[in-house]
């Protein structure tokens, strides 16, 4: 699956995607005008 090794190369340890979605989630939540760019990543 393209997708699954792309998601291992952007994210070697669970750890690390764990904490990009904290502070995607922190961001949205922190920065109402910057919802739509947020909501991208999630």
């Amino acid at each position: 699956m393209p997708y699954r090794t792309v998601k291992i190369q952007l994210f070697p340890k669970p750890e690390q995607e764990k904490k990009l979605l904290l502070t995607l989630h922190a961001c949205r939540a922190t920065y109402n005008d910057l919802n739509e760019y947020c909501r991208d990543f999630t």
